[in-house]
């Protein structure tokens, strides 16, 4: 789990204390991105938030591609990748090269 605590002293001075949580999770379209949140009283609500938030998201995940198919799959990887939000080389070809550039043939 990724709670920790938090202490910092409040603009009155009076020190102040709470638990954060932050954990990286994946999107729905491809990628990943850090999920933060903090204030949380207790380790125990903190934990619980995060494991709560990783099941909606991992839920959200796989609803949304159960129903795909390979073609389309590769197309959203393909869009993704011409985006940069997933590990691909910089150095693709661009979508509308041959075949052969693809598979390094040439």
């Amino acid at each position: 789990m990724g709670a920790k605590q938090r202490n910092w002293t409040a603009p009155d001075g009076s020190r102040q204390k709470a638990w954060a949580v932050s954990f990286m999770a994946r999107r729905p379209e491809g990628g990943s991105e850090r999920i933060r949140k903090s204030g949380f009283r207790t380790r125990r609500e903190a934990e619980a938030w995060e494991t709560a938030e990783r099941e909606r998201r991992a839920k959200q995940v796989s609803e949304n591609h159960s129903d795909l198919t390979l073609a389309e799959v590769l197309d959203s990887w393909l869009h993704a990748a011409d985006k940069g939000l997933v590990g691909a080389s910089r150095s693709m070809p661009p979508r509308s090269a041959p075949i052969a550039a693809w598979c390094g043939c040439t």
